[in-house]
């Protein structure tokens, strides 16, 4: 039998006796290495390749960084112009990047690979900026924006595309971000959480 008595004088067990026995147990154990946090409503690194690779390799182009530059340059500056949306002409291309490049050519890589083209457009958004500023092309939401906001900067425009909602970018106008989020949130339900999923069935 538990002698009653036997802890009389004693700290209780609990918080109060911890004292660096916390310390003491996690010094034990094995530190865990955090798993970053995969999104799947944004292409990855080697999807985004993949793809370029394909474009290149379907073309019969030499697999060379200079090419790679140059089909990334290109895939960048129609999805900026609109080849996110299944609705942009499959025959529309662009060959100021020293390749040409068709919207349809573009899709059906994607396609090969599993991602939708506004899916790669989120892996790229960044590169995507640096094209866009680069030849002053708005984003798809620029019109929509430019009706709610009168009193616009004309370089708020580049980042009023449907992709760019949701990104980091410091670079990115405070009042194009807060428009953007509630651009979302006018179409789907407040506070809801992202799906990207659901978000390009119903812009698709």
């Amino acid at each position: 039998m538990t002698d009653i008595n036997q802890n009389v004088g004693k700290t209780p067990v609990g918080l109060d006796g911890m004292s660096d026995g916390l310390e003491k147990i996690l010094e034990s154990t094995s530190i865990i290495t955090q798993q970053p946090q995969v999104n799947s409503g944004v292409a990855s690194k080697q999807e985004i390749e993949t793809v370029v690779m394909d474009i290149i390799a379907a073309k019969k182009l030499s697999p060379t960084q200079e090419n790679f530059n140059k089909i990334l340059a290109s895939v960048c500056h129609l999805a900026q112009e609109g080849a996110t949306s299944p609705k942009y002409a499959e025959n529309r291309k662009v060959e100021m990047y020293g390749v040409s490049l068709k919207v349809g050519e573009l899709r059906n890589s994607c396609k090969k690979v599993g991602v939708t083209v506004r899916k790669l457009a989120r892996g790229l958004q960044n590169e995507i900026i640096t094209v866009a500023k680069r030849h002053n092309i708005e984003g798809n939401l620029s019109k929509s924006y430019k009706m709610e906001n009168p009193n616009y900067n004309r370089q708020d425009l580049i980042w009023a595309s449907d992709f760019q909602t949701f990104n980091e970018n410091p670079a990115m106008p405070e009042s194009v971000k807060i428009w953007l989020l509630e651009n979302y949130r006018s179409r789907f339900k407040p506070n809801s959480k992202i799906n990207y999923r659901n978000l390009d069935a119903q812009e698709d």
